[in-house]
């Protein structure tokens, strides 16, 4: 059973979902090359791509609904 199904089972409905995960590597400005692909890539699909996927389960069940509430959270980090 997935997530989006035990919160159907358990609660009957959908009715917000709270987007707060997070990862960063702080990088010296003048190291920047220190870097890498790997790493950046992580950070984006922890800060990006993973509440973006969130989105876009959740939104078909708030719609079949009427209303539903997203919340995504950031840090100055970002």
């Amino acid at each position: 059973m997935g997530v989006l199904e035990a919160v159907g089972s358990r609660f009957g409905r959908l009715n917000i979902l709270d987007n707060d995960a997070a990862y960063n590597k702080s990088i010296p400005y003048q190291d920047l090359d220190g870097l890498s692909q790997q790493e950046w890539d992580r950070i984006i699909a922890v800060n990006l791509t993973g509440p973006m996927g969130m989105i876009k389960a959740v939104a078909p069940v708030m719609k079949a609904q009427g209303q539903g509430r997203i919340v995504n959270i950031s840090s100055v980090a970002g």
